[in-house]
């Protein structure tokens, strides 16, 4: 595969991960610095992509104190789930990190 094939794959997929992760309760949209610009904060995911196969890992930030095991569970089910009907999309792997936000900072991570 070219890498002129491989925006036109990871992007589409990029978008939906992250519309699908940010769908979820209890999730935070959460952008910071030039974020905006540059396709940074939360939700976030970043797509490796092999021939019709890809690996995710999905970068979302959630308030603290809160209930994180079932956010990130919640979010890995509905993210596989929104793939797994999309035609050709072949994925082995979605990994979230969840990124705990207070209201005065970003706290520590969860994978």
């Amino acid at each position: 595969m070219g890498s002129d094939e491989r925006p036109a794959v990871t992007e589409p997929l990029q978008d939906v991960v992250e519309r699908t992760a940010a769908s979820v309760p209890g999730t935070v949209a959460h952008r910071f610095g030039f974020a905006t610009l540059h396709r940074r904060g939360y939700p976030h995911a970043e797509v490796s992509t092999e021939g019709t196969t890809s690996w995710i890992t999905l970068h979302i930030a959630a308030y603290w104190p809160g209930p994180v095991e079932e956010l990130l569970t919640t979010t890995r089910d509905r993210v596989q789930e929104r793939l797994a009907r999309l035609a050709g999309a072949r994925i082995a792997h979605v990994d979230v990190v969840v990124h705990l936000i207070t209201r005065d900072r970003i706290g520590r991570r969860l994978r």
